[in-house]
């Protein structure tokens, strides 16, 4: 009787030779496109994300909605990041254009310049509403009054609450 080959070694990843990783990573990449553009094709065509989970395999519905934000974010973003590099530029070459005469005390330029610096500030975020520590500021403010800091909290958080 044959005694039975010993079981071969599954081969790690990282074992392989560089160019073998690379095919096997391409490959990867290959087959999950090939996915996002089934999940994409098949939820344009009407299909809910439990049928594209049953249609294609998934284990449930949530991976195949997680497949199609990725490449619906994939998808937009770029062009969003094109347009926003495109009107960074236009903004500064109009900046630079009106630079010079509002450094020599034109008002219409002035302005121009202000109007294109708001621009350039909101379109790189400068402009976002601030995130502040509501337990910190509490903190401070029930330390300079001599106040009960989880007191001040608490009535913070409740006046946010109210407003909201």
């Amino acid at each position: 009787m044959a005694t039975p080959e010993p079981a071969k070694r599954k081969q790690r990843l990282r074992d392989l030779p560089p160019e073998e990783r690379r095919a096997h990573r391409e490959k990867q990449i290959q087959e999950r496109r090939a996915l996002e553009r089934d999940v994409l094709a098949l939820r344009l065509a009407g299909r809910s994300f439990e049928q594209i989970s049953d249609d294609l395999g998934f284990k449930s519905r949530a991976s195949a909605w997680k497949v199609y934000e990725a490449v619906v974010k994939r998808t937009v973003q770029a062009p969003a990041d094109e347009l926003r590099a495109l009107s960074e530029a236009r903004l500064e070459t109009l900046r630079f254009t009106h630079w010079q005469r509002a450094l020599g005390g034109d008002v219409p330029a002035s302005v121009m310049v202000l109007r294109i610096e708001r621009q350039l500030a909101d379109l790189r975020g400068l402009n976002a509403p601030k995130e502040i520590d509501l337990r910190l500021e509490a903190r401070e403010i029930a330390e300079r009054y001599g106040l009960d800091p989880d007191e001040v909290l608490a009535e913070a958080q409740a006046w946010i609450k109210a407003h909201a």
